[in-house]
């Protein structure tokens, strides 16, 4: 047996477990469970092509299959995106033009030669036959990953709340390393060049159920946006580790608890500005301030810099 087949063995133990947990907890939604089964029988035919044990026909189906689940996979992409972005019911024209396409091409990649004319070895896995209208597969595919990340991005853009700011972002997240693997592989087939990324895709899609995953746990949603350069979560959240590691190293002087606590309480009003454009009084009602005179107030006492335009806004 290849080493091969781990990444395939292993993305199936992961999604299956997901699964068995899922049953009990009512709080994942039933497009993510759906998605999670799609990836697991990717993850089982994969394991299963990989062992080889079976007679060359049914190889050969099950190869088809494959690339049945993969369209499936990608259809499932931009639905996904909808959903996320509280914007499926109103797009449901897109949907089933989707649905439509998807099924075309899953009849002709399983009855006809058109897309997939067969498969053959390339020394530890198979790779496909292209049939005359293969390229139908492709455009499909690039279709599915860049409408998904579009739709994405504009729900980041235009989220109203920011819980469905976190979901389109930690979406995208989600999605890059299917957007890598899936891209080099089409991207090598049309240079034709025989390499095969099987051995990866099992990885992103277990990294993508991971993250989502994530976005449906609300309670324990991790701001990623802390980790990305340039940004104002990520400059607050270095500001105040670089606050608590002065404090660790002196806290044994007398005003340096004192010198923490402003500091902290600094950086959290600064970025709560930041986040409100420098509206005083949205800024306030964030904070849960009882007016705009208490923040002025803190601003002064702290010595914040801000923009004496904005300040005297009352929007």
């Amino acid at each position: 047996m290849s080493v091969y087949v781990l990444p395939s063995l292993i993305g199936l133990i992961f999604k299956l477990f997901i699964l068995v947990y899922a049953a009990k907890d009512k709080k994942i939604s039933a497009t993510i469970l759906f998605l999670i089964m799609v990836f697991a029988c990717h993850n089982l035919i994969e394991f299963v092509g990989y062992i080889q044990f079976l007679d060359e026909k049914t190889v050969s189906f099950l190869f088809r299959t494959y690339y049945v689940a993969t369209i499936i996979l990608l259809a499932l992409l931009p639905i996904h995106s909808l959903y996320t972005t509280r914007a499926l019911t109103s797009n449901r024209v897109f949907s089933t033009g989707i649905a439509v396409v998807t099924f075309a091409l899953i009849i002709q990649i399983l009855f006809t030669n058109l897309i997939i004319a067969g498969n053959f070895s390339i020394g530890y896995s198979l790779t496909a036959v292209e049939g005359p209208y293969f390229m139908q597969f492709a455009l499909f595919l690039i279709f599915a990953l860049a409408s998904s990340v579009w739709i994405l991005a504009r729900g980041y853009k235009q989220a109203e709340h920011e819980l469905d700011t976190m979901r389109s972002l930690y979406s995208m997240a989600a999605m890059a390393p299917l957007l890598v693997v899936l891209s080099a592989g089409i991207a090598f087939k049309i240079a034709g060049i025989n390499v095969n990324f099987a051995g990866l895709l099992p990885l992103a899609t277990t990294f993508f159920v991971f993250l989502i995953l994530k976005t449906e746990s609300k309670h324990q949603l991790t701001d990623i946006r802390r980790f990305i350069p340039f940004s104002k979560e990520r400059r607050a959240s270095m500001e105040i580790l670089r606050l608590m590691d002065n404090y660790a190293q002196n806290s044994s002087q007398v005003d340096s608890y004192q010198e923490l606590r402003n500091g902290i309480e600094r950086q959290a009003i600064q970025y709560t500005l930041e986040k409100c454009d420098h509206n005083i009084t949205q800024a306030a009602k964030m904070m849960g301030l009882q007016n705009r005179s208490t923040l002025y107030s803190m601003i002064k006492r702290l010595d914040i810099e801000i923009q004496d335009r904005r300040m005297s806004s009352s929007n």
